[in-house]
């Protein structure tokens, strides 16, 4: 594989936060060869995502250390990744040339050999990399001798946990590693209640765990329950492990056998369509064939074989006899529905000859349709139906039982009590899976085996049954008369009640809640909810089945076009936009003219928005703006989604030392201090290590300097109830709420001696007792604080304690005022005049050349927050009016002559800077005795030769 491809592979997921490298500079480090990058990734993900600082232990787990130029590379890919466990993995799956599988075996092997960590965090990490190691064996190398040293390996590990959760983490990674069929539906019911046992017993469930929560009710068979698990996972407010192949490949499945085909497809297509657009050409082939057997059960037949030939053909070609077997599979299944039930049989036969009849078949529709070509008697070789079914039954799948038990009563040599025991059995089998349609086969056939026996008791009970899973039927087919659903809301009545029964805790949780619940109601492959951006003209703030690659690719700008149409449409009252019959869109109203955009499409015919009148949607979109509303009263997390109008910070050329270091930052949880002027961006800053460092919980920022001294401990302890008067319920204070998350304390050089002390004791143990309480409380956050004093010159003057100050100054930050960002002023300028012209919906123009020169030659002193009052002013009013009346005030505030040199300028910057200054000074007047010819000693011509050499203009006179 080219070192060039690989680039685009790792640098196409996301870009840091100061650009991507270039892909010609990252092909000039992996120029010696691919493999070089392995051990620097390895190292890196060890440090940011594994806790671990001590590079012995890296080198342990993904060899030598890595050279310089590797290592550059993967900083800037490793850094600020959200999907950076996920790195080595893709690395390993794309590479061609044969030693992928050795290094997935190498680096599941080094896993498991290393000391179990102390840390619940490393724990979880290194499980989740190994689960994604287990994935990245079972899609690529499944006949491979990978996934045998990974099992054996887990099982030897399972020896040596002694918490039940950590045991049933690895146990679940290792029944979903192996054969489906491997496991008894004992062991795999007694997981599942060891596992629940131990949540039971105070250990919350995090994401990780309801991803294998739903992972085993998956291979269990139990797709309702496994999907619950799912929409758990969804809306934890925990970080969620990344979407992987394998769990989307399940939960496609669970959402196709629960008849949500929308939300099935918008899987398959949207994992197919990015796992295309970046390169991963195996997934896509793996996705691809999903796509098929999707197809065939939804009836789309002709649609299904232009799919099949061509991935034949590619199947083959590649030397992939696996899944050109699959394929052959679904071939038959064509032919089976279009009634040409030799030429399925030839197939199958064909099939069988080559040795790859012994594939476990987990379609139902595959055993369905050896059944009735046995039935017809021409049974085909290799595909023996009552071997098959028998070890089927023994696995732990409910709907392949079930389906086995109900074609084994329908054999010839089957008597009638046996018949309808095993109907029985099936029956309840496929009861607690979901799948209505093998359900109600199994009733039907059910019912007529009891006319046979004449047991109408019975009967009437299954008669109820079949007519209970019809009405079912029907409803998830989208068939239901709409004409009985509530008059207002014919089409969405159904979604709106949802979302009135929804609640969440968090407002990612309540955001993600309703986009799910909207696309799974209406019927919509896809969801996503935008708004506008400064940057790139519209941000995508959540999505459900619409990756980043597939909204960056061209075929999605026609969409995006239409998208910032419908928010810079005029006025302000949400409304419904069908923009064709597969696509539509409510607009949502904010808080704060803020407006954002909810996006559906299906590929599918028979969407339920489709059908919606323009009145319904305008009625659906106020009712979604007000839940939207609701959902930005919630606490928020990592993300504040539902804030439409922020502006993101820019960190620009001017910032990238201070970047770096704070990038440098992120690898340990050491304190960290920022330094800086009023106005200069030092929460922002704060903000950007909180979003890429490693602590997921809450930022919890603290002005401690307004808190009276008396209130401290009630403050940031928290107290408990009845500890005063006053105190009806418990309070959780704010070292409590930081927990897992980051503690931002700014203004931390104006706290009096008394806080310091108390300050001082918590940090040092990051212990606490809640006021009035007597239990010793644990907080593990990452501090942060902020100040714009010199906090060793308060040392020196006695105002603040040494040992405090040495707690807190660990990784020093200074930032520097907006008067020594000269390259990063006009941008700012012109980002934050874009951002107020459309937040008050004012036509596009530019900041004209009079005006900029102006706020250029500007000092500043109110540094960035000065900047955004008057840019804001600009764009109200037209004219840029600074805090100081005149030019001679404004060149007199607290810019010091020193900052002029400051950077050592050239003989002609300095010339430029004079020149600038003086025509401030003189309000542009160049002619008189007070005019800038007169004050500069020069002839009106030289003057002039100048200011066209430097690119200088006259500032407007009043």
């Amino acid at each position: 594989m080219l070192p060039e491809d690989l680039a685009a592979i790792i640098l196409g997921r996301r870009e840091t936060p100061n650009g991507a490298m270039s892909l010609k500079e990252l092909a000039a480090v992996l120029g010696a060869g691919s493999r070089e990058l392995l051990p620097s990734l390895g190292v890196l993900l060890r440090r940011h995502s594994l806790g671990a600082s001590c590079d012995a232990e890296g080198q342990i787990l993904f060899g030598p250390p890595p050279t310089p130029a590797a290592e550059k590379t993967a900083r800037a890919v490793c850094g600020y990744c959200a999907e950076r466990l996920l790195v080595v993995e893709r690395a390993c799956g794309m590479l061609e040339n044969g030693d992928a599988s050795a290094s997935l075996r190498e680096c599941a092997s080094r896993l498991l050999g290393l000391p179990l960590p102390v840390s619940e965090k490393d724990w979880q990490a290194r499980l989740l990399l190994l689960y994604r190691t287990l994935c990245c064996g079972i899609l690529l190398f499944r006949t491979d001798e990978t996934l045998t040293a990974l099992t054996q390996g887990m099982r030897q590990a399972l020896q040596l946990l002694g918490r039940v959760r950590d045991w049933c983490r690895l146990t679940s990674l290792l029944f979903l590693a192996e054969d489906a069929h491997a496991h008894t539906p004992e062991e795999v019911d007694a997981l599942l209640a060891k596992y629940l046992q131990s949540a039971d017993e105070g250990e919350a469930l995090n994401a990780l765990d309801h991803m294998l929560l739903g992972q085993l009710h998956f291979l269990r068979g139990e797709f309702a329950e496994g999907l619950n698990w799912f929409e758990a996972y969804s809306l934890s407010p925990s970080p969620r492990p990344t979407f992987d192949e394998m769990f989307a490949i399940r939960v496609s499945t669970a959402c196709l056998y629960c008849k949500r085909d929308h939300v099935s497809y918008g899987i398959i297509t949207s994992h197919r369509n990015t796992a295309e657009l970046t390169g991963h050409n195996r997934y896509a082939l793996i996705w691809r064939v999903h796509n098929v057997f999707f197809l065939l059960r939804a009836g789309e037949a002709e649609q299904a074989i232009a799919h099949i030939d061509q991935l034949l053909r590619v199947a083959e070609g590649a030397g992939q006899t696996e899944m050109a077997s699959v394929c052959r599979r679904a071939l038959a299944v064509y032919h089976f529905q279009q009634r040409r039930r030799n030429e399925a049989r030839r197939i199958l036969a064909a099939d069988a000859r080559e040795g790859r009849a012994a594939l476990p078949v987990s379609d139902p529709q595959v055993l369905e349709m050896i059944a009735e070509l046995e039935k017809d008697g021409a049974p085909v070789p290799g595909y023996a139906l009552r071997e098959m079914a028998a070890e089927l039954e023994k696995g732990p799948n409910r709907l392949l039982r079930g389906v086995c038990l109900r074609l084994r009563a329908a054999l010839p040599e089957t008597s009638a009590p046996l018949r309808c025991e095993l109907l029985r059995e099936s029956c309840s089998e496929l009861s607690r899976t979901g799948n209505i349609r093998e359900e109600l086969l199994s009733v039907e056939a059910l019912i007529a085996a009891l006319e046979a026996e004449k047991s109408k008791k019975e009967r009437k009970f299954w008669r109820q049954r079949e007519k209970e899973l019809l009405a079912l039927w029907r409803t998830r087919r989208g068939a239901s008369d709409l004409a009985v659903r509530n008059t207002a809301f014919p089409v969405s009545g159904d979604c709106l009640a949802s979302l009135l029964r929804a609640h969440a805790d968090s407002r990612e949780s309540a955001i993600r809640q309703i986009l799910g619940t909207v696309q799974r109601e209406l019927g919509a492959q896809r969801a996503a909810l935008f708004r506008l951006s400064d940057r790139d003209g519209l941000e995508c703030l959540e999505a459900i089945n619409y990756s980043h690659s597939e909204r960056e690719d061209a075929s999605f700008q026609p969409v995006r076009k239409i998208l910032q149409e419908c928010l810079y449409a005029p006025g302000s009252v949400p409304s419904f936009f069908p923009i064709n019959e597969n696509c539509c869109a409510f607009l949502v109203v904010m808080e704060e003219r803020s407006r954002q955009l909810l996006y559906l499409d299906s590929e599918l015919p028979g969407s339920l928005f489709s059908r919606m009148e323009q009145a319904e949607g305008d009625a659906v979109a106020a009712v979604l703006s007000s839940e939207f509303r609701a959902a930005g009263n919630l606490p928020g997390g990592r993300r504040q989604a539902c804030r439409g109008g922020e502006l993101a910070p820019y960190f620009g050329d001017d910032m990238s030392e201070v970047l770096a270091r704070a990038t440098d930052s992120l690898i340990s949880d050491a304190p960290v201090i920022i330094h800086g002027e009023t106005g200069t961006g030092k929460e922002q800053m704060a903000r950007f290590i909180y979003t890429y460092g490693d602590y997921k919980g809450a930022f919890v920022p603290v002005q401690l300097s307004c808190l009276p001294e008396q209130l401290f401990e009630s403050e940031m302890f928290g107290y408990e109830q009845g500890a005063f008067t006053g105190a009806q319920r418990r309070k959780i204070g704010f070292m409590e709420l930081a927990h897992q998350g980051v503690l931002f304390l700014d203004e931390i050089a104006d706290i009096s001696p008394l806080v310091q002390t108390k300050l001082l004791r918590a940090l040092q143990e990051r212990s606490f007792t809640r006021v009035g309480g007597l239990r010793q409380q644990f907080s593990d956050f990452r501090l942060i604080s902020a100040t714009n004093k010199d906090l060793w010159e308060e040392v020196r003057a006695g105002r603040f304690r040494e040992d405090l100050a040495y707690r807190l100054c660990v990784i020093p930050l200074e930032l520097p005022p907006l008067r020594k960002r000269p390259r990063d002023l006009p941008v700012l300028i012109r980002q934050l005049h874009t951002h107020f012209l459309r937040r008050y919906r004012k036509p596009e123009r530019a900041v004209s050349e009079q005006d900029m020169q102006r706020l250029l030659a500007y000092p500043w002193p109110g540094n960035i927050r000065e900047l955004y009052s008057i840019m804001e002013q600009y764009v109200l009013f037209g004219n840029v009016r600074f805090r100081q009346q005149d030019a001679a005030t404004e060149t007199k505030t607290d810019w010091r002559a020193e900052d002029v040199f400051e950077d050592f300028p050239g003989i002609e910057e300095m010339q430029r800077r004079y020149i600038r200054h003086v025509l401030q000074r003189t309000n542009g007047k160049i002619y008189g005795p007070d005019g800038a010819a007169a004050i500069l000693q020069m002839k009106k011509s030289t003057l002039y030769a100048k200011l066209k050499k430097f690119g200088l203009t006259r500032p407007d006179r009043p």
